[in-house]
């Protein structure tokens, strides 16, 4: 699994391994983190805060399906729990193979069917958060150029400073970012702090990751992600309370019938 701000967090896939010793291109430390982020299925439950300038909160309640198709790519479907008033609110995903766009689906229960995103709207804000749709799908490798921006230190461990910048045509004008930088930690390979630059170069926003963890011994998680926005003083704060790696998960549920179906807790 690849990562943008919200796989970071809760789909992480990261099979614990060890570094190849040598040097290594931005692209080919990309790789090595696809390729250690693969697992078949997860389950994940958590809470996010969304706070505004002034201290104000909101809290919601998430629930999160991934599942791992014959051809790699993942489907995710995202609920939310709580509160009542946006209960059943969902996102599908699909992960797409190479250069092809990934699909998304957003399902309002008031308006009875799922709404596709489509291009632009992918910069759109998620409801009502920091976050993006183009936020909540997995990081494509095929329409990114990447570079190495040097090295430094995230909480004491040494980490690659990696640029990512559109290199389609179409991801040049879908995309709200006109470059990422992420901080990926040299010795898992788990990407710790990320910033978002829109045009003009404004510090659009900024991600922590912090709360490392192995499940099962094997798997590194972030327990914690905050994504703060310099420009509104808004920031959003993810938490997981709750997750499971394992499966397999029936496919039905990652489809746009099972999208408008009200919440059903494994």
């Amino acid at each position: 699994m690849k990562q943008q701000i919200f796989f970071v967090l809760v789909l992480g896939w990261l099979p614990f391994g060890t570094a190849p010793l040598r040097a290594q291109t931005a692209l080919e430390i990309m790789r090595e983190q696809e390729k250690r982020y693969e697992s078949p299925a997860e389950y994940s439950r958590f809470s996010m805060v969304l706070l505004d300038a002034g201290g104000a909160k909101k809290e919601r309640e998430l629930h999160l399906w991934a599942s791992r198709q014959a051809n790699g790519t993942v489907r995710a479907l995202l609920k939310f729990g709580a509160p009542s008033d946006i209960r059943n609110t969902g996102l599908l995903t699909w992960e797409q193979p190479g250069d092809a766009d990934d699909d998304q689906w957003l399902f309002l229960p008031a308006t009875h069917n799922p709404k596709r995103i489509t291009g632009g709207g992918k910069k759109q804000p998620f409801m009502g958060s920091d976050l993006a749709f183009e936020d909540l799908r997995p990081e494509n490798l095929d329409v990114h150029e990447y570079t190495l921006n040097g090295t430094a230190e995230v909480d004491g461990a040494p980490c690659w400073i990696i640029q990512a910048v559109p290199s389609t045509e179409r991801e040049q004008r879908d995309s709200g970012y006109t470059r990422r930088l992420l901080w990926v930690r040299q010795d898992r390979y788990t990407t710790v702090k990320s910033e978002f630059y829109a045009r003009g170069d404004k510090l659009l926003k900024s991600g922590e990751y912090t709360g490392w963890t192995q499940v099962d011994g094997r798997w590194w998680r972030a327990t914690t992600g905050t994504i703060k926005r310099p420009s509104t003083g808004t920031s959003t704060i993810l938490h997981t309370l709750e997750r499971r790696i394992g499966g397999p998960i029936d496919s039905s549920l990652f489809t746009q019938q099972a999208l408008t179906r009200p919440l059903t807790l494994p």
